[in-house]
């Protein structure tokens, strides 16, 4: 999705699609729950009525579904699996996810690497239950160092971060700066900021100039 504007327009039609197709149809439903058009449903009336739905609902508009297998089934980047009467869940990945992250040699700034790992850490502490977390940040340090990462920044950046409001009020600042994204600059630059307590934001040269007047004490020119 493009556009902005996208899962807007997305939302309008899944709910007139839900309207023509669920309202019109008696089943029993436990759960039905939508991201944008990805419904997930656990159904109790039988495959058989299971089957007779989706035709049903293809008649409103073409959709298509998939049933669990093995008692496992993914929706969107969550693996959820039924274990007798409860469900447990933890990270999705396709067969053919090959672990592929930005590599840490890549010419980039190190910000952007050190929110790669932050990204996908924080991902299996939200999805994983408590039961497979440990498992999952097992898994991404074997994948992060494939991709030339060091254990030491890895767990570095893994390591669970507490905050007290004490420590929010002391980093409380008024200014920001804005800085160009130049290789071996940018981040030592950021560095000596970060140690006065002084948040910056790394764009691209082309784009700087917009944030002109958002700048508050602080500048960063560019030709």
């Amino acid at each position: 999705m493009e556009s902005l504007l996208s899962p807007v327009i997305t939302n309008f039609f899944m709910e007139k699609f839900e309207k023509k197709g669920i309202y019109a149809f008696d089943f029993k439903r436990t759960i039905w729950l939508r991201y944008v058009d990805d419904t997930f449903v656990i159904w109790r009336d039988g495959r058989d009525r299971l089957k007779l739905f989706l035709d049903h609902m293809n008649a409103q508009h073409p959709s298509t579904m998939e049933t669990e297998q093995e008692q496992r089934i993914a929706y969107l980047d969550v693996l959820v699996e039924r274990r007798g009467k409860r469900m447990t869940h933890k990270v999705y990945r396709i067969s053919t996810h090959t672990d592929g992250y930005l590599h840490a040699l890549s010419n980039h700034n190190p910000s952007q690497k050190r929110g790669i790992i932050n990204t996908v850490t924080e991902r299996a502490r939200r999805i994983c239950e408590p039961e497979h977390q440990q498992e999952e940040l097992e898994h991404l340090q074997v994948a992060l160092g494939l991709n030339g990462y060091s254990v030491t920044e890895t767990k570095k950046a893994m390591k669970v971060k507490t905050s007290t409001s004490q420590d929010m009020e002391e980093t409380q600042t008024v200014a920001r700066a804005f800085l160009p994204d130049i290789t071996r600059v940018t981040d030592r630059i950021g560095n000596i900021l970060s140690c006065g307590g002084i948040p910056y934001n790394m764009h691209l040269r082309k784009s700087l100039y917009r944030y002109h007047q958002m700048i508050h004490g602080y500048k960063a020119e560019c030709q």
